[in-house]
């Protein structure tokens, strides 16, 4: 790391100061100058040159560090990152000290951690809490955070030259904008368009790169500059389709989980939980593809009063005119699964607790997903929220407060609302549910305060979120889903989560270390010899190793006399099953031909099994 973007300081210089620190690790302090007048505004640094952060150091962000310059910000598997937030007292919020990582426009992000090794951006509490010492100079040790511990830094912030939809007073798209939650003048503007340069996004470069994020855990943070310019757990500003985004988690942030400030990046396997405003907000024309979202809203104490958080998605089409602008948001979203605070919870203290507020002529599709368990309504919409080619197909409307069981468009709450899920009679259309369907998923508990104690979101066999039982699925996602919402049989979000490992989201932990490379874990090869099975997995070639996807519940549960078990890949696939013939059973069995059949697989995964039985 070079000297200009960070202050370096090893266990030994820090020994004196913080005696009980972690023996294991290294400290790197950025972002620790004093206020000056450099080009980024007061307490902040600038990496300005590639960087690497390495996961055998704590890092510790006691200010906003920008990325800039066309540098690329790498950060390793495992890399563990806190940061601080500093009122000054002055009356000002403009001096305040906090936490963040901004990556400006033309500048990169590699931060690519796994699901063994997650890369972790949370609160300096988690440090102090697990070290017993006081690293933020406040005189006190934090308490370990909770799933109500927020607003304790900024956040991750990721800025692009992708289109934006920003109209100003007249009709004509602005086309750039300044990301919310920094002071105005937080460096100089050099293009003199009255937005700082380092927070302003968008441009016209659709395929942009930012870079990659994978398997990152963002906990706590959501610092509030002024009322409604709060930081995101992740902010996308202007952010482009070259770059990759995906198995992402925002953990108990006090704005939202991620919002898309327009762009056209495509997401996955996102989880947001417990985060103090909506969890998927959108704006700006943001018109990527995405699969496999997970969201959780829950109740909270402020100031005493349980309030009801925001809405699981806020969904907005253009800003600054409500005209049917062919720039308005048109995402496309397959298996989402949002779940609400419950339905006996209090009212929201904002637009309520619903599943989704659209507004300002949205217009994205929306397929096999399922939304339940909110206080309100599926659907709140504003006057002007729908714009042409708005759709909802195949999806799972589960229970709401606000809505009365039979009578569908209860669960609606705006003008135009109607014929979008239900006809004007109420009835379902485009393959959608009624209203007040149960998921039946695995496993959900709530206690008698509406914490979610666990949830297995996975679909239970009887659950109508499987075509096995009824379910209706739309054709055309990234990765073949043949299920609604954004689990099948595997929870793809254990493990690697903070609401994970506090043990609310449960499920099989799918393991990845794979030794010989052979395309099948260690454990479930150890599992295999252990049960003497040897499932194989095909693509229309025999004995070709493709995936992983065997658990050992999963092998118990085939382990049945005179049963084989193989799986296919692929659209087709041919099962060619030997077959050996003796005159007695004493002489030696030779060939007597192969047993084939061909069938056409259904969805990403197809298993059959080939039952053998007894005779008399």
């Amino acid at each position: 790391m070079n000297t200009q973007s960070s202050i370096k300081m090893t266990l030994m210089a820090l020994a004196a100061m913080m005696p009980s620190i972690m023996h294991a690790a290294n400290i790197e302090v950025v972002a620790t100058q004093t206020v000056n007048t450099t080009p980024f505004g007061p307490n902040v640094r600038a990496i300005t040159t590639n960087t690497t952060w390495t996961k055998n150091n704590n890092y510790i962000l006691r200010d906003k560090v920008f990325v800039t310059n066309g540098a690329t910000l790498t950060i390793e598997p495992g890399t563990k990152i806190y940061s601080t937030l500093d009122d000054k007292g002055t009356g000002t919020k403009d001096d305040d000290a906090f936490g963040a990582i901004v990556i400006v426009r033309g500048a990169k992000i590699q931060a690519n951690g796994t699901a063994a090794e997650p890369i972790v951006m949370t609160t300096i509490d988690e440090l102090e809490a697990q070290t017993a010492t006081d690293l933020d100079g406040n005189s006190s040790v934090a308490d370990a955070p909770t799933t109500t511990t927020a607003g304790r830094w900024g956040g991750l912030v990721v800025l692009g030259n992708a289109p934006i939809a920003n109209f100003g007073p007249g009709p004509v798209n602005i086309g750039e904008d300044r990301i919310e939650g920094f002071q105005p003048a937080a460096s100089s503007d050099l293009d003199a368009d009255g937005r700082a340069d380092v927070i302003e996004y968008g441009g016209a470069v659709a395929a942009d790169n930012s870079g990659s994020m994978t398997y990152i855990s963002i906990r706590h943070g959501g610092y509030v500059y002024a009322a409604g310019t709060e930081i995101n757990g992740l902010t996308l500003g202007g952010v482009g389709s070259g770059t990759t985004i995906n198995h992402i988690e925002v953990f108990a942030n006090a704005d939202d989980g991620i919002e898309f400030f327009g762009g056209t990046v495509n997401t996955s396997n996102i989880v947001l939980a417990f985060n103090q405003d909506d969890s998927f907000d959108i704006d700006q024309g943001y018109s990527g593809t995405n699969q496999f979202w997970f969201a959780i809203q829950n109740p909270f104490l402020e100031d005493g009063v349980t309030s009801a958080q925001d809405n699981g998605g806020e969904w907005d089409g253009v800003t600054g005119t409500i005209n049917d602008s062919p720039a308005a948001s048109a995402p496309i979203i397959y298996n989402a699964t949002f779940i609400g605070s419950g339905v006996t919870g209090p009212l929201g203290t904002d637009r309520g607790n619903n599943a989704l507020f659209i507004d300002d002529r949205f217009k994205g599709k929306i397929y096999n997903s399922v939304f339940d368990d909110f206080r309100e309504d599926f659907i709140e919409a504003s006057s002007d929220a729908f714009g042409t080619g708005l759709v909802f197909a195949n999806n799972t409307i589960g229970r709401f407060g606000g809505g009365t069981p039979g009578t569908n468009l209860t669960y609606l709450n705006g003008a135009g609302a109607a014929n979008m899920v239900f006809d004007a009679a109420g009835v379902p259309i485009n393959g959608n549910s009624s209203g007040g369907v149960n998921p039946l998923y695995r496993n959900y508990v709530r206690n008698a305060g509406l914490e979610l104690v666990t949830i297995d979101p996975r679909p239970s066999a009887s659950s109508p979120l499987l075509p096995s039982n009824g379910a209706t699925i739309q054709a055309g996602a990234p990765v073949a889903a043949n299920f609604r919402g954004a689990f099948g049989s595997t929870n793809w979000a254990t493990g690697w989560t903070r609401v994970s490992t506090i043990g609310k989201l449960i499920g099989d932990v799918v393991s990845t270390v794979d030794t010989d490379g052979d395309g099948i874990s260690d454990a479930v090869e150890s599992a295999n010899t252990a049960l003497g099975l040897n499932p194989l997995v095909f693509n229309g070639t025999p004995a070709t190793i493709l995936a992983n996807v065997y658990t050992t519940a999963s092998i118990l549960d085939l382990r049945t006399a005179g049963q084989t078990t193989v799986q296919a890949v692929g659209p087709n696939v041919t099962l060619s099953l030997p077959v050996f013939k003796s005159g007695t059973l004493d002489n030696p069995w030779i060939p007597a031909g192969n047993l084939s059949l061909t069938i056409p697989k259904d969805g990403d995964k197809q298993f059959y099994r080939i039952q053998v039985e007894g005779a008399d």
